[in-house]
């Protein structure tokens, strides 16, 4: 496990941000950064883990040490893009295991296209 965490370099852009007191995103943008990450494409099992629309499009799991933004984690807030192969995806969902007694501690996290979820 300690060599898939940290083969592919990828783009991560953090969408921080708040809403307004009318309801609108209002985006604050920071720097793209790099992670060093495993990317994988999603096995039957965990395509059964997401929404019936975002089962069809473009999905990887992601292997890091680095934690990202998911709803999931911080309700309210954008979820993390990844940028791999030319396409851009979103963080929906994260295993953390930080815990975990031996020295492969990190994280997984479940990625779809962006915009999946409003196709």
């Amino acid at each position: 496990m300690g060599t898939i965490l940290g083969r592919t370099s990828v783009q991560i852009q953090r969408q921080s941000g708040a809403y307004d007191a009318g309801g609108i995103w209002q985006p604050d943008l920071p720097a793209p950064f790099n992670i060093r990450a495993g990317v994988q494409p999603l096995t039957g099992l965990e395509l059964q883990r997401l929404p019936t629309g975002q089962r069809q499009v473009a999905r990887y799991k992601v292997y890091t040490n680095t934690a990202l933004q998911t709803v999931e984690l911080n309700p309210g807030q954008r979820p993390d893009l990844l940028t791999y192969k030319g396409q851009t995806l979103e963080v929906v969902s994260v295993e953390d295991w930080q815990d975990h007694q031996a020295s492969t501690k990190h994280y997984k996290f479940l990625l779809v296209l962006q915009g999946a979820d409003q196709q």
